[in-house]
């Protein structure tokens, strides 16, 4: 009985391991920012995510909102486009030298700020994995500057999709 229950347990994990409509994702993304990402999926064609980004200057927690659209259908069902828009929050730290002075001052302030994201994204429907390369500017309000452009935030994913 013992062997039955733990066979049909395991069968029924490989199920959902192996299943191909993922209502979830995390995974590491590279790049500027760089950190934990998250993903829920309540429609084929939309996406929540969220980034956590640690550094040694800085938290930010990031939420987007992502239409997601399959590409190239002619070739591969496994490709999707996504871009979506987003908001940011965080803290940020930083050092200022002074010129009168042989030391630095440190400085910790809030930033908010807003999140565009496009991307391509590589599901592999056999394995509950997925890769993608995206491009993600965003403005950052107060920090360091009151007003911060960042235009080259190019990143790489990697998720487990569940």
């Amino acid at each position: 009985m013992k062997k039955f229950v733990l066979l049909f347990a395991s069968l029924i994990i490989l199920a959902n391991i192996f299943a191909q409509n993922k209502e979830r994702a995390i995974g590491f993304r590279g790049g500027e920012t760089f950190g934990f990402t998250y993903n829920y999926n309540p429609d084929e064609s939309i996406s929540i995510g969220a980034i956590l980004k640690l550094s040694h200057n800085e938290i930010r927690f990031v939420i987007l909102k992502e239409n997601v659209m399959p590409v190239l259908l002619s070739h591969s069902d496994h490709l999707f486009f996504y871009n979506g828009l987003g908001v940011h929050a965080g803290f940020m730290r930083w050092e200022k030298y002074r010129s009168d002075e042989f030391h630095s001052v440190n400085y910790c302030a809030p930033l908010i700020g807003a999140d565009f994201v496009v991307g391509l994204e590589y599901r592999f429907f056999k394995y509950p994995f997925s890769v993608g390369a995206e491009y993600k500017p965003y403005v950052d309000l107060f920090g360091e500057k009151f007003f911060s452009l960042r235009l080259f935030d190019f990143g790489g994913t990697i998720k487990y999709n569940f």
